[in-house]
């Protein structure tokens, strides 16, 4: 394990060890077009799910806490950890492999990446990644009967389009308050979330439990390892 997998085992350690409720903030995992996405898959709506394709870009790569490796710049673990978290929401398993090339800044920090997970069973997705520009910003689940799509933003969305072709939409919670990010109103789902844990006494949410945050992890170091990109963090040690 690198950097950030043994960051992240260091917490699940301390909140276990503290008695104390940990998540790891993937507000997609709440959204209402998520929910519904996963009974079509456990209802076998496409059939057996074969393939994942998902894009994400936005060009934040010039703001400075995205280009300095001592600010936590890159790109798999801003944007990219959207992409990973969708793909193991389908398949649920931990890929057998895992291929990735990406283009770093002047700074060694990661910019862009595309990367390929490769599943028990032949499954896979292709997942393309880009803080430069603005991409399709959807995901694609592909079975054996068909395809449902998530339309832009995929990592909240309000839109789903079904195998028959027929459009889904699930207004999300409202608000008066501006934001300043697509559809950040979704964020109350997450809250619910966690408030509802901490009433049962939980210490981890069964829709993002701890062992999923550390397979995300594990994925981020690969895709960082694979690349090129090191952080001082990477060398140092954690309780």
């Amino acid at each position: 394990m690198a950097s950030t997998c043994y960051q992240t085992q260091s917490l699940v350690n301390i909140a276990k060890q503290k008695k104390r409720f940990l998540m790891e903030a993937v507000w997609s995992r709440f959204s209402p077009i998520y929910l519904a996405l996963e009974k079509a898959v456990q209802a076998g709506e496409f059939g057996e799910v074969k393939h994942v394709d998902v894009t994400f870009g936005t060009p934040i790569a010039m703001i400075e806490k995205n280009r300095k490796k001592e600010l936590g710049g890159s790109s798999i673990l801003t944007i990219g950890i959207y992409a990973l978290q969708f793909a193991q929401f389908i398949f649920k398993d931990e890929p057998v492999k895992v291929t990735a090339v990406g283009n770093l800044n002047e700074l060694g920090v990661d910019v862009t990446e595309t990367v390929v997970l490769e599943y028990q069973g032949g499954r896979r997705a292709a997942l393309n990644v880009d803080s430069t520009v603005k991409l399709w910003n959807k995901a694609t689940v592909v079975g054996t009967k068909g395809r449902i799509t998530l339309e832009d933003p995929f990592h909240f969305p309000e839109v789903m389009i079904r195998v028959d072709g027929t459009v889904e939409k699930i207004p999300l919670h409202t608000s008066n308050i501006p934001f300043k990010f697509m559809n950040s109103a979704g964020l109350v789902y997450q809250t619910l979330e966690v408030a509802k844990c901490i009433r049962k006494g939980l210490f981890e949410s069964p829709r993002m439990p701890h062992k999923e945050s550390l397979v995300l992890a594990k994925l981020e170091d690969t895709v960082r390892r694979q690349i090129g990109v090191h952080f001082d963090a990477d060398d140092e040690k954690y309780p």
